[in-house]
């Protein structure tokens, strides 16, 4: 068989552990190794933290649900819920997400653009002694591994880094707005979060209004069960 040179052409460089695999490969080759394996699974080790939020989309009956979830409790309860296919590799469980109907939004370092991509793989491993803190100037935070993966802007190119390889001067891509794959908000319901907190609403003109037409009795027992006096509170809103 006739040998030809072999040149591989790539537009990023090697990032993460892919430097040290790629050097343990060449040394194979310069020793006459006819066949190596490389093992490895795609993000082993690196992570998010467990209740760091998440942006999802999820396709139910052709309707489309976007939501923020945290990222350990969402990823325990589809294991517990759901017979995913499970590999183990270093500690890391790998679920295959075949046919799955959740979208993420992810950027493309191609085009620079953030889009909705289909989640393809659930990963879930043990929590490191240590997590890193990734602040930026405009006030995000994200809890991570030092081995993490970010995309950043470097020396005007976009540049694959690991958590500790992070510099202050990095520029990282942060989507000013992300497409909504859902219909617009109709209603909010915000009343559950506010349970222990006191508000104030000013609503002279519906109570009035209420009292034209019910009268003041239904009004007066009302109030008394707010532990106010109901007299005086009338007084100030008729005044």
């Amino acid at each position: 068989m006739e040998q030809r040179p072999f040149k591989l052409e790539a537009d990023f460089a090697p990032a993460g552990d892919q430097p040290e695999a790629i050097e343990k490969l060449v040394e194979g080759l310069n020793e006459g190794l006819a066949h190596q394996t490389l093992l490895g699974v795609t993000g082993s080790g690196k992570s998010i933290g467990y209740d760091e939020p998440l942006l999802i989309a999820e396709c139910i009956a052709g309707k489309i649900r976007t939501r923020v979830v945290r990222a350990g409790p969402f990823i325990d309860a589809l294991v517990i819920c759901r017979s995913l296919q499970c590999s183990v590799t270093r500690e890391t469980e790998e679920y295959a997400m075949a046919g799955s109907s959740y979208l993420t939004p992810a950027y493309n370092p191609r085009n620079g653009e953030t889009a909705w991509y289909p989640v393809a793989a659930l990963l879930r491993h043990r929590a490191p002694e240590r997590m890193f803190r990734v602040t930026t100037t405009c006030g995000r935070a994200i809890n991570v591994t030092e081995d993490h993966n970010f995309w950043v802007l470097r020396a005007g190119r976009p540049t694959l880094v690991k958590t500790q390889d992070i510099r202050r001067t990095d520029l990282l891509p942060v989507p000013e707005a992300i497409t909504a794959l859902s219909r617009g908000l109709k209603e909010l319901d915000i009343l559950s979060y506010l349970e222990d907190t006191q508000l104030s609403v000013h609503a002279e003109e519906p109570i009035l209004e209420y009292l034209s037409v019910a009268g003041s009795e239904q009004f007066i027992a009302a109030i008394a069960t707010c532990g106010l006096r109901p007299q005086r509170k009338l007084h100030a809103i008729r005044r």
